[in-house]
């Protein structure tokens, strides 16, 4: 079986489907709260003494322009996760409806010649590009 970037994203269901519900919900349950457990004494920290994301990467060694670094890969890694679930969404139409239901909305010719004809073109085809000027 190939790692297709989609079947890669959804983590969740992988672990239903190969290890079964309940085990699912226990490994799900267990790393959040090894997460929240982590995460927790950081930003309770930060919430008393109003510490943000850049004066902690400049706490931590980074200097000014880590700060700028680090969060510009904070912002790449949130526009490529969009993108993923964004391509997961996409699969899972195509799945459920047979094609992607949105697809004449996104580009109206793509399935309907007749959505081609222009009101202002008579013949209600394509209008001609003889006149064209380049």
């Amino acid at each position: 079986m190939t790692a297709d970037p989609t079947h890669l994203e959804a983590v969740g269901a992988t672990l239903l489907v190969q290890h079964g519900f309940v085990n699912a919900t226990l490994a799900i349950l267990a790393t959040g709260l090894i997460i929240f457990l982590a995460g927790l004494p950081i930003s309770v920290y930060a919430a008393r003494h109003g510490l943000d994301m850049d004066l902690l990467t400049r706490g931590a060694g980074f200097g000014y322009l880590g700060s700028t670094i680090t969060s510009l890969i904070y912002a790449s890694f949130t526009f490529t996760f969009f993108a993923l679930e964004a391509a997961v969404m996409a699969y899972a139409l195509e799945a459920g409806f047979g094609r992607h239901p949105l697809a004449d909305a996104v580009v109206p010719t793509a399935g309907n010649p007749a959505s081609r004809a222009s009101s202002t073109n008579p013949s209600g085809g394509l209008p001609s590009t003889a006149t064209a000027s380049c």
